[in-house]
């Protein structure tokens, strides 16, 4: 990047082990430097608490709407009527690269898959004593293809984790009262079944469907994750060792930092047996 008296400011979704290391209250937005994303060419602004990016003139516009999210910390729903293209896909993924120098997607499913077997491995260990795990390993019956492990892992983790994904891993019925659909759902996505078919996956924020139609939801989740960084918003508590896994273990974003039981979680992951 060429440096310019323009800059940018960078926030990354903390964990409540992170916050109370740092002495953070809890909001909505939690503003904290991660110096793990940085490519060498940041400063710091220590009044915002927040990582600067030396930016080009020509991106002044982005760096003016990142700032004015960081710093006002507005609605989801005001920040989608004012820039409405920053809720699709491939804004998604530009905001994201700019800000963390990282592809979403590549870095993602790069990571799920490298770590897939292993996963599925540890979650049969455990199924004798998860419900959730159990119901979710089932699937694999019927169909065994990575996309049906990629759901399967990413979904069941929270139950290996022990770890309440009931409102932000939502599945709903085609017939229940659509109203009902998105309530009590601040961070997630949205299953709608027909019998046991899935047949919609959306992306919801603050009760909100931002991101209808995602083709599976692998690719739901991942977009949910870019979504998360571009309007500065914090993992679900109830989830934080389930995000902290999508970011510092499969997208290797932060790894260096890791809670004792997600790094536990890592190491297993690489052991070649349990």
């Amino acid at each position: 990047m060429a440096v310019s008296g323009a800059k940018s400011v960078l926030h990354v979704p903390m964990t409540t082990e992170e916050e109370k290391a740092n002495g953070a209250q809890s909001s909505r937005h939690t503003h904290v430097l991660r110096s793990q994303l940085a490519s060498g060419q940041t400063t710091h602004n220590l009044h915002l608490g927040l990582k600067l990016f030396c930016l080009s003139k020509g991106d002044i516009e982005p760096v003016q709407k990142r700032k004015e999210i960081v710093e006002n910390e507005p609605l989801v729903a005001e920040v989608k009527e004012r820039w409405p293209d920053l809720f699709k896909e491939q804004q998604i993924e530009a905001e994201f690269a700019r800000l963390t120098s990282v592809d979403l997607k590549k870095s993602f499913f790069s990571g799920l898959d490298r770590h897939l077997p292993r996963f599925l491995e540890l979650f049969m260990a455990k199924s004798g004593k998860s419900a959730g795990l159990s119901r979710h390993l089932k699937c694999l019956d019927d169909d065994s293809s990575i996309l049906r492990k990629r759901s399967v892992v990413l979904l069941g983790l929270p139950y290996f984790l022990k770890e309440d994904s009931s409102s932000a891993f939502k599945t709903v019925l085609a017939t229940d009262d659509e109203a009902t659909f998105t309530r009590g759902m601040k961070v997630g996505v949205l299953l709608v079944k027909d019998g046991e078919d899935i047949i919609a996956t959306s992306v919801v924020l603050e009760e909100q469907v931002v991101l209808p139609d995602v083709e599976d939801i692998p690719l739901a989740i991942a977009l949910l994750m870019g979504l998360l960084f571009a309007l500065n918003i914090d993992y679900p508590k109830e989830l934080r060792y389930t995000f902290e896994v999508f970011q510092k273990v499969l997208m290797n974003i932060g790894g260096g930092q890791c809670s004792s039981l997600v790094h536990g979680l890592r190491n297993r992951l690489l052991r070649k047996t349990m």
